[in-house]
């Protein structure tokens, strides 16, 4: 009798130490609740949340391991004593520390607006918005289609020059055979807009460095390329067919000139 006396409070005494449950709070380290932190009893596998307040509880016993699991802080891990059920049991969580790639600062400002934006990134689709307006402006008002005032051929008179040679169009291309020497580059005329435009894409596709390496200090760059634009008339030369290569080369031919001018 005894003995079933015994072993039945040995088996009793088993289940009341299997059926335990950890009560506990998890809270940061500056003292305030963590919320939705997984804590997980490694020997059962079983895992619970703690609440908005950090209040949880698990079923556990003593020898257990317990160990949390949250993105947002440093894992915690725990050997349970006997004394943790007992009394108040604390997880206290260290925030994680979040690594970010290094940060490279390519562009460095140097005050000069007009060199600094050259260094920003361009949306492709803003290049060719700009373009397009740029092609449409280049036009000038010269290019600009106006409705056109006409008689109707019913109520005009006979075109007596139907059927004719053109007389003056022989002439003009006799003289062009006659004169092959007058390109069609140097019969262009371009106005002032045009003219502007040119020496503001050349001075933009001309860096310091270049007028260094030709002896020209960066003061002298916008009055060099005006001079030497004036002198070998590259507008009307390469306007309509620009061609850095060829301009370059005529440029790097009156730099000594232009050292020299009184």
């Amino acid at each position: 009798m005894t003995t079933k006396l015994f072993a039945a409070f040995f088996i009793l005494s088993s289940v009341a130490v299997f059926a335990q449950q950890l009560v506990g709070r998890v809270v940061r380290d500056d003292g305030l609740a963590a919320g939705g932190v997984q804590l997980i009893n490694l020997r059962t596998g079983f895992s619970v949340y703690s609440n908005a307040y950090g209040d949880f509880s698990i079923a556990a016993r003593p020898g257990d391991e317990l160990r949390s699991v949250s993105r947002l802080y440093e894992r915690y891990s725990k050997i349970l004593t006997a004394s943790d059920f007992s009394s108040g049991f604390t997880v206290m969580l260290t925030p994680a520390v979040t690594e970010i790639d290094e940060v490279v600062i390519k562009f460095r400002p140097t005050g000069d607006l007009k060199q600094d934006i050259k260094q920003l990134p361009s949306n492709a689709r803003t290049l060719a918005l700009n373009n397009e307006v740029g092609s449409q402006m280049r036009l000038g008002k010269e290019y600009e289609y106006l409705p056109k005032l006409e008689v109707p051929s019913m109520f005009s008179g006979p075109d007596l020059s139907v059927g004719q040679v053109n007389i003056f169009g022989l002439i003009k291309a006799g003289y062009q055979l006659l004169n092959p020497t007058t390109s069609a580059e140097e019969r262009f005329a371009p106005n002032e807009y045009q003219t502007e435009e040119f020496l503001a894409r050349l001075k933009n596709d001309l860096d310091d460095d270049y007028f260094k390496s030709i002896g020209l200090s960066p003061g002298e760059r916008d009055e060099f390329v005006e001079y030497a634009t004036m002198r070998l008339r590259l507008v009307s030369k390469y306007y309509k067919n620009y061609s850095l290569p060829k301009i370059i080369i005529e440029l790097e031919g009156i730099v000594e000139a232009y050292k020299k001018r009184s």
